[in-house]
């Protein structure tokens, strides 16, 4: 018997890692910043292929026009920037830059909801299993009148497997609720658009740092602050019959 609840114990270590041990469970901490990096794309299609050329073509379009010495180079975005002859005030090539940025954090943004959401529905599925396992196993240990000590314990291996899905749902997602949480971060990043003209991108500098702050709502601190706020601003609108006055 101990021989069984033993096996039973290493079986239900399985689901205790899949998480860490095999890709489809796992959620992607934070999506790709091209303002950062850029050069990795875990995204696989032509059309988000094409956007990332197009946004370093850019890049490359805005440092020539900016003042800078780009010179050819063999590795990835194929070159490199060797020197400023002058600063030059370059709207028209900053801004085509930002726009393409945006549409390639976009698609990096969209990517990543779709494949954190994938994750999370594998491990719905995997986390149902378990449980439904868990119960057979248990019913058939006690048709097989087995001591209750074993079915104890492979009961309780099995609710450990299955509560280790929800700790990793609570530790690398912010909240269960990734279309809402989508839909949020879009709309911040429509406001952001809306808010950037081509006379605040002077220099390409200008254009990374609204770059920078587009991208960000999307990131897993980024969507932790939206989240926050709106914790914060409901409290405040709560209505009350007896506010605190000190």
């Amino acid at each position: 018997m101990k021989k069984i609840v033993s096996i039973c114990l290493l079986l239900t270590l399985l689901p205790l890692q899949s998480c860490s041990l095999f890709n489809r469970y796992q959620t992607p901490f934070s999506v790709e910043d091209p303002s950062i990096k850029g050069e990795k794309l875990f995204a696989k299609g032509t059309m988000i292929s094409s956007s990332k050329q197009r946004y370093w073509l850019s890049y490359r379009y805005a440092l020539e026009g900016g003042g800078y010495t780009v010179v050819d180079d063999t590795k990835f975005p194929f070159f490199k920037t060797t020197g400023l002859n002058a600063v030059v005030e370059n709207t028209e090539a900053n801004f085509k830059f930002w726009k393409e940025g945006q549409a390639y954090s976009k698609s990096l943004c969209s990517d990543f909801f779709r494949r954190i959401s994938l994750a999370k529905a594998h491990r719905e599925h995997a986390k149902k299993q378990t449980n439904i396992i868990g119960g057979l196993v248990t019913a058939g240990m006690g048709f097989a009148s087995s001591s209750a000590e074993a079915v104890g314990a492979t009961g309780m291996a099995f609710s450990g497997a299955e509560s280790s899905f929800d700790a990793y749902d609570s530790t690398y997602l912010v909240t269960p609720d990734l279309g809402l949480m989508e839909a949020l971060v879009k709309a911040v990043q429509s406001k952001k658009n809306s808010e950037v003209t081509p006379d605040q991108l002077v220099y390409v500098s200008d254009a990374i740092n609204h770059l920078n702050d587009f991208v960000y709502p999307c990131t897993f601190t980024g969507m932790q602050a939206l989240l926050d706020n709106s914790l914060n601003k409901k409290i405040s609108d709560f209505p009350t019959h007896a506010p605190f006055n000190p």
